[in-house]
């Protein structure tokens, strides 16, 4: 199975070949250091500036505007990437469970021997080698590399790394300096050794007694003034995405789609039964993640069988998905789709949907009448089965992720930028 690369859901694409190559999908680009270096030093920006002396210079010493550089991030006013836990149900409803950001899971692609288009295949690869291949070394480390790899993962990291490679590093070390991993965007190298630099000589002279901490923390305020909003706007959508109840309450105007989370407490367990009648509850921590601390219960169990009230927990219906064929036992599973999508704003407020496709992720065990957590928890960390997804069930899932998530992800960058607000008046008074 493989996907096609950036489709998204404007109906009216700008023209993504000024701002976005395939090249970053090439054919070409594989893990292989030589050839790796090559085409970076041949497809990437010059990365290295020289200074008044003629001594070679970080560019983050310098303003992004003090010389010429299109950076495709420049056009953007916010980013995301958000892995969507999706189910599809017995009645054909597409309902989201969870949502996830920039460190959502993507093993499961590789595990399942899910292909991103564009990415090369071993038979492609094999093909353009005109000599014998079996005790060749290169054609056993592109072997190794293709099959061990994760293209889909790949193909995420790509096209992050098309908004600009300078600003990517400068937002991720933002990130990394307020403890949260910048997963899947440059690393931070060049800043950090910028920084240890400007520390290690932090004594050498009054100037870098003055400066030097200041420009260790700010790298350049041209820098900062530009791009320094998507750090602060990803922190905080990171942020609320670690809280399932405040995620919840962003998908008040697209409900059709997410079913309701409560508090876990004797209001919210009220609610969901007059509102929502279902045959188990599913009890979790409100920021717990990888499938741990969940209790499954029936709906029409005695109080003392329920879990104490917690104030950390919150309690949804469970969504049962239709059957799922499992071709490792034969059997017919519960699944929950993880589906990873890269979310784009525009300065003008238009917000495109660049998907990476998905896969299932079936409980380990088969379908049951009774409330057997592994028949009815989807999670990899928890022992789930990744298997490739129809065509159909991804055409599916992905009309209504172009449907619904845009205004999901308007509500959660105005909580974010809100947020932010809330922040600057208090620190005013």
């Amino acid at each position: 199975m493989s996907y096609s690369p950036l489709t998204h859901n404007s109906p009216s694409s700008t023209n993504q070949e000024r701002y976005f190559s395939r090249v970053n999908f090439s054919k070409e680009i594989i893990d292989i250091p030589k050839q790796y270096l090559i085409l970076e030093s041949l497809l990437k920006p010059q990365e290295l500036l020289r200074g008044r002396e003629g001594r070679v210079s970080s560019v983050f010493s310098d303003s992004p505007d003090s010389y010429i550089r299109i950076f495709r991030i420049n056009d953007l006013a916010s980013f995301a990437v958000l892995g969507l836990d999706v189910k599809i149900t017995p009645g054909g409803e597409v309902k989201m469970i969870e949502v996830n950001g920039i460190r959502s899971g993507m093993s499961g692609f590789a595990q399942a021997g899910i292909q991103f288009e564009g990415f090369p295949s071993l038979g492609e690869l094999r093909s353009r080698f005109p000599f014998d291949l079996e005790n060749d070394e290169l054609w056993a480390y592109i072997k190794t590399s293709l099959e061990e790899g994760n293209s889909c993962d790949e193909a995420l990291r790509a096209h992050i790394h098309g908004l600009g490679k300078e600003p990517i590093e400068y937002i991720a070390w933002q990130l990394e300096r307020n403890g949260i991993t910048p997963s899947r965007l440059e690393g931070t190298g060049e800043l950090r050794n910028t920084g240890s630099r400007k520390r290690n000589n932090w004594f050498t002279s009054i100037d870098s007694l003055i400066i030097g901490e200041l420009s260790t923390i700010d790298a350049h305020p041209g820098w900062e003034m530009q791009y320094g909003h998507f750090a602060e706007t990803l922190k905080r959508i990171e942020r609320i995405l670690a809280d399932k109840h405040e995620t919840d309450e962003l998908f008040e105007e697209c409900r059709v789609i997410k079913p309701r989370t409560y508090w876990y407490n004797e209001r919210g367990l009220t609610a969901l039964i007059r509102e929502e009648r279902p045959k188990f509850f599913v009890i979790k921590p409100y920021d717990g993640r990888r499938g741990e601390g969940v209790t499954i219960i029936p709906a029409d169990s005695a109080q003392e069988e329920r879990p104490d009230y917690d104030g950390a927990m919150v309690i949804e219906g469970f969504v049962p998905s239709k059957p799922i064929f499992s071709p490792q036992d034969d059997q017919f599973h519960d699944g929950c789709m993880r589906y990873v999508v890269f979310v784009e704003e525009s300065k003008n407020g238009d917000i495109k949907v660049y998907h990476f496709g998905g896969y299932w992720r079936l409980c380990p065990n088969p379908l049951t009448d009774t409330a057997d957590i592994d028949a009815m928890r989807a999670n990899l960390a928890q022992g789930a089965i990744p298997q490739i997804a129809s065509a159909e069930d991804l055409r599916c899932v992905q009309e209504a992720v172009d449907k619904h998530i845009p205004q999901f992800y308007r509500r959660l960058v105005e909580r974010a930028n809100f947020r932010d607000l809330f922040r600057r008046m208090k620190a005013v008074s």
